[in-house]
């Protein structure tokens, strides 16, 4: 019985074989790797274009002698740039929104694709207003940001506040203090029913508030003597308290939400609240990375006024209030 002779050629141990197989692992694995990466540009692109978002910001104010830091509205609009959005731009003076643009960084993923300005009450000179109250925003720019510019709907509205004397009591009495903070709080309803039809479903609506609003008012029927414009002051902000929680209401039959940023701030005080230690303040520059930050992230919470201090809510709970 002849012992059958084992090819070298189809050998299992062949060095060629095995020098074959590795060329095939090599092969295969750079094919795989090709299509994974262009599998993952595809989604890139792809998810960046569902991912598109547009915001208005109200109220940005570039830093000048008089306001070295900035509006609000302007360090939310430079942080949501850098991450993507575009933006809508509404600012109170023309020099504004021409000076816009030497503030903020050369390249940004987002753009400003429209830009609205006026229609604020304007800058106050000892007793008179130079402005007409009424409507803050030119609901006609910001429709043609929407359909022409982008051809999409908001995602979110930023309403900052508008301007206040450092010094109110000096330049203001008290009707001027109240018809200054009306029109400058009693706006929000105006515009937000005016570009309600242009907020897309989930859409986020930023207002903003200060956290010693209730204690100032507490127990005070009248405005103080000593205080009124520190006591409108606060009126006015409880009202926009009001309108976010109606807000709310409103839409809890659907996706979008509106919440009041409360923050503590130092500037701008003519009085303190009864009993109330300033230490639980901050300054303007502490509060405005918070409230970028909460701004970007969508707010994540079941209450309708965010304090941002150094500690305000456990003061009031301490106090028994």
């Amino acid at each position: 019985m002849k012992r059958k002779r084992r090819s070298t050629a189809t050998s299992l141990h062949s060095p060629f074989r095995e020098v074959s197989n590795n060329f095939a692992k090599i092969r295969y694995f750079l094919y795989g790797t090709i299509l994974f990466f262009q599998y993952h540009s595809i989604l890139t692109k792809e998810n960046a274009m569902e991912r598109r978002r547009l915001m208005l910001v109200t109220g940005v104010r570039v830093p000048d002698d008089t306001k070295p830091k900035g509006s609000v509205g302007f360090h939310v609009l430079r942080k949501l740039l850098e991450l993507g959005w575009d933006v809508i731009v509404h600012a109170r003076k023309v020099e504004y929104a021409y000076n816009l643009e030497q503030h903020l960084p050369h390249s940004t993923l987002g753009s400003i694709v429209a830009m609205g300005y006026g229609d604020l009450p304007e800058a106050i000179t000892n007793t008179e207003m130079r402005s007409a109250l009424g409507h803050a925003v030119r609901v006609s720019a910001i429709r043609r940001g929407c359909q022409s510019g982008v051809g999409q709907l908001l995602d979110a509205v930023v309403l900052t506040p508008g301007p206040f004397p450092a010094h109110p009591l000096d330049v203001l009495g008290y009707q001027e203090v109240a018809t200054l903070w009306e029109s400058n709080f009693g706006y929000i309803h105006k515009v937000m029913d005016s570009i309600n039809p242009l907020l897309s479903g989930d859409a986020r609506i930023i207002t903003f508030s200060i956290s010693t609003a209730h204690i100032i008012l507490e127990g005070r029927e009248d405005v103080d003597v000593g205080a009124p414009a520190r006591v409108c002051y606060a009126r006015a902000k409880r009202d926009v308290e009001a309108w976010t929680e109606e807000w709310n209401q409103l839409h809890a039959h659907d996706r979008s939400r509106a919440y009041c940023m409360a923050y503590g701030v130092l500037e701008n005080s003519v009085v303190w609240p009864i009993e109330f230690d300033p230490r639980y303040l901050v300054t303007m520059q502490e509060a405005i990375e918070p409230i970028v930050s909460l701004v970007h992230f969508g707010i994540s919470c079941d209450q309708s006024v965010i304090p941002i201090d150094k500690g305000l809510a456990r003061h009031m709970n301490k106090s028994g209030k």
